[in-house]
Order: C-alpha cells, then structure tokens, then sequence
C-alpha cells in the first residue's frame, strides 16, 4: 500500500519536474518523512520500483526518484506526427 501511494505521489510531482531547478520532494529521505516512514524503508520500495522499470533513478547526491512515463514527455520533444 505504502509504495502506490508513494508511486501515485511520484507520478503526480514528476509532471512538475524542472531539470534545472532540483526539488528535495523526489528524494528518499523528503519522501520518507511526507509519508511518515523510515528512508531506508522508502528506499526499499523506491528501489523496487526502478528494477520493474516504473522509476528512474538520477545517481547523485542525493539520489532523486522520477516517474518514468510522467518524465518521458517532459525530457524528450514532442514530434510532428
């Protein structure tokens, strides 16, 4: 239950994403304290969501947690079709 909420969360604030301006709300430990959980809990569960492919993780200091489909549209152009 606790990690579709924090995946419902993530894909709701990954629309907002700025690359240029960076928010504490896509990292483990803002996310642990928002849903009152421990971090390394958050991470367990925010780590299993990147193995199914659901998230991507940035591997920086701190890690951040973006929504891969949410992101997807925001990254890349859309193309005349």
């Amino acid at each position: 239950m606790r990690k579709t909420e924090l995946l419902a969360f993530l894909q709701n604030q990954t629309d907002f994403f700025d690359p240029d301006n960076l928010s504490e709300v896509f990292t483990a430990s803002w996310l642990a304290r928002c849903f009152a959980m421990q971090r390394n809990t958050a991470s367990h569960y925010l780590n299993q969501l990147v193995a199914q492919d659901v998230l991507v993780k940035i591997n920086t200091r701190p890690v951040y947690f973006l929504h891969k489909k949410s992101l997807l549209p925001a990254v890349l152009p859309a193309f005349p079709q």
